[in-house]
């Protein structure tokens, strides 16, 4: 089994085992993430790509503010099935595909990463993540990036990854990604402990 289908296969083993409640990155309301996208005072019809979405209630909030062109992906059929089926609309275009390689999207104007990036410890998974984006999101659109800070954990449900400051973000994006906001995020996790994230906004401003 390749390297990707060991990942897929690890996914796809936690969402069947586990309910939405149980699983570290589980959150009861999205934020920051709504609070910022919501700000940015998009059109309602703007293109919102959730990479890497499990069954993330960020897809209800924005569907509950009105957006009607949503993209929900993530590389776990169960997690899609199961998001899916609390949140069917028309509006919401559900893709099991990789975050490296991703399938022909209509452009984006917010691109969405809640703890996808960081488990990209592979530099070519990591420069076929930014093709990906580049490719994808419009010129003057947004990454909101959020991954383990330096002093946040150093694995995620058994796999290892890359713990990101701002400044090392913006170091891998390089000078087309503009950083427009950052905050350092403690997360509780459904047992207690606390996790140290990074959530920054960049807009892309291609040359």
């Amino acid at each position: 089994m390749n390297s990707k289908n060991q990942t897929r296969a690890h996914w796809e083993k936690v969402y069947a085992e586990k309910s939405w409640g149980q699983v570290s990155w589980h959150q009861k309301s999205p934020e920051p993430s709504i609070t910022w996208i919501h700000a940015l005072a998009l059109a309602k019809d703007a293109h919102i790509l959730d990479m890497g979405c499990g069954e993330s209630y960020l897809i209800d909030a924005l569907l509950q503010k009105g957006y009607t062109h949503i993209s929900a992906l993530d590389i776990a059929q169960e997690a899609l099935d199961k998001a899916q089926k609390r949140q069917a609309s028309p509006s919401v275009n559900y893709l099991c595909a990789d975050a490296a390689s991703l399938p022909n999207l209509p452009p984006v104007d917010v691109w969405h990463d809640r703890a996808v990036f960081h488990f990209l410890t592979h530099e070519k998974e990591q420069h076929a993540y930014l093709s990906s984006l580049k490719q994808s999101l419009k010129p003057k659109g947004y990454l909101l990036l959020a991954t383990f800070a330096p002093d946040g954990p150093l694995k995620c449900s058994g796999l290892e990854i890359c713990q990101y400051s701002t400044q090392d973000m913006q170091s891998f994006l390089g000078t087309e990604f503009a950083l427009l906001k950052e905050e350092r995020i403690d997360h509780t996790t459904p047992s207690g402990s606390v996790q140290k994230f990074n959530y920054a906004l960049f807009q892309f401003l291609p040359k």
